[in-house]
């Protein structure tokens, strides 16, 4: 896909899954072929998510949050299955959003502190299935005019036809 003219590329789904060793080369070899790619790393959830994105040479991260906050705890905090792994309470170390409002109010800080590392940020609404009309407008709105260089819908268990994946965009 190199050869070919793709520019953007997602290596890894959080940055537990794989070692850093792995992802920074995975990224150094992108970029040796194509050093203007655009490199992101999903969950980008902290600071600190950010800062280690950088480090390993990612330029875009993403910001994920699902339409439904019932499973917050679990969608894009990478942390959560692991701890629960090592017996911690992972509901007291956890603050997930628990509403749309949190959801934006989480990601706005994000995003501004990415901008200060030159990290492009792509928000988005997971789940999209469980979002009404009123979601997706005001996460699209929010998300842009805090700067979001994306904005992305996903729905990951296939829930919606792509009839409705055009009326939500």
């Amino acid at each position: 896909s190199l050869e070919v003219g793709v520019t953007s590329f997602q290596t890894t789904y959080g940055l537990h899954r794989h070692s850093a060793e792995q992802l920074r080369s995975e990224i150094d070899f992108i970029k040796s072929v194509r050093p203007d790619a655009s490199v992101e790393i999903v969950g980008a959830h902290s600071r600190d998510a950010i800062d280690q994105m950088i480090a390993l040479g990612a330029n875009t991260a993403s910001l994920q949050g699902p339409a439904n906050f019932g499973i917050s705890a679990f969608y894009g905090v990478s942390e959560t299955a692991k701890m629960a792994w090592e017996g911690k309470d992972w509901r007291t170390l956890v603050k997930p959003p628990k509403s749309m409002h949190e959801l934006i109010e989480r990601n706005k800080p994000l995003i501004d502190y990415a901008k200060t590392k030159g990290v492009k940020i792509k928000a988005s609404l997971n789940m999209l299935h469980y979002a009404t009309e009123e979601d997706i407008d005001r996460f699209s709105r929010e998300m842009a005019n805090a700067g979001a260089a994306y904005i992305a819908f996903h729905d990951g268990p296939g829930g919606m036809g792509p009839q409705a994946i055009g009326y939500a965009v």
